[in-house]
């Protein structure tokens, strides 16, 4: 009963030791993945590798042990700064490392667009809906002549823009024109893609000058500034691209297409998740869940 009782003694003595000496659950030995522990976070071997061969330039097996360990000190450091500041809650308010974990997350969000090729039947689908967007760029040399006369009210200088734009259509010069009825060339009969002749024109100048052939003379147009007369000089309508010119366009359009979709649906959770209060000041503000 003695050697019983002493037996019983040393063997809860040990066990209570290692209860004393224990943190937590934490595990004594490095698992084989990993080259440290640090506060029981791993540093993965593969991850350490990549360093050290980023750092030398060598293959890992060409790389000295001296690397090695400066190597696996600078990650162990790497380690202890990212917990001090995960204690220090500095994820939460440095505004640096917000961004930095917001970027983290952005390309985390996106690593399936970047690293899996779509197939042609994707690629094809996307182009079939969006054939819009894949044709040549149009252009045209467009004379716009306003005419603008103070000392003419409303209905003369219409009259007078009536008889200018018949003047042209039977075969006036244009040099002539301008002259005879006070016209001004505004913009020099400007050559340019379609995207720039819409700026300079504006909106209901440039949709009238899309409807002209090469050679035809608008009716005459009133806007605040006077009376507009467009010549077209000439018009090279946009043409559609086929699938295999405009193929590599279509494939940066897919992937665009295909992160903004991501993007979006894992907001979409996120938010939907999440208890999201607004100041009462703010309160016209309207919570999206389907955007960020």
């Amino acid at each position: 009963m003695v050697l019983y009782a002493i037996g019983a003694s040393v063997g809860l003595g040990a066990a209570g030791y290692e209860l004393l000496s224990a943190r937590g659950t934490e595990t004594r030995q490095v698992p084989a993945e990993n080259v440290a522990l640090v506060n029981q976070q791993p540093i993965l071997r593969s991850d350490f590798i990549a360093q050290v061969e980023s750092e030398t330039g060598l293959p890992f097996e060409n790389t000295s042990r001296k690397d090695q360990l400066r190597v696996l000190d600078e990650m162990v450091d790497e380690e202890l700064k990212v917990q001090r500041g995960l204690e220090l809650n500095f994820a939460e308010t440095d505004q640096d490392t917000r961004n930095a974990l917001s970027n983290v997350v952005d390309q985390q969000m996106l690593v399936e667009v970047a690293i899996r090729q779509p197939t042609e039947q994707e690629l094809t689908n996307y182009y079939d809906s969006h054939k819009a967007q894949y044709q040549t760029p149009g252009a045209m040399t467009v004379c716009d002549l306003i005419l603008a006369d103070s000392n003419l009210d409303s209905d003369q200088l219409a009259e007078r823009a009536r008889v200018a734009v018949a003047a042209l259509r039977s075969g006036t010069t244009r040099q002539r024109a301008v002259q005879r009825y006070g016209l001004v060339n505004k913009n020099e009969c400007e050559n340019n893609f379609y995207f720039a002749i819409q700026i300079h024109l504006g909106d209901q100048l440039y949709e009238a000058a899309k409807q002209l052939a090469t050679g035809a003379v608008s009716t005459p147009i009133r806007t605040s500034d006077g009376v507009h007369i467009l010549q077209m000089i000439n018009n090279s309508a946009p043409v559609p691209e086929s699938y295999s010119d405009a193929r590599d366009q279509v494939w940066g359009d897919y992937r665009t297409y295909r992160e903004a979709q991501i993007r979006t649906g894992t907001m979409r959770f996120l938010r939907h998740r999440a208890k999201i209060l607004i100041a009462s000041d703010y309160s016209d503000y309207q919570l999206n869940a389907a955007a960020p």
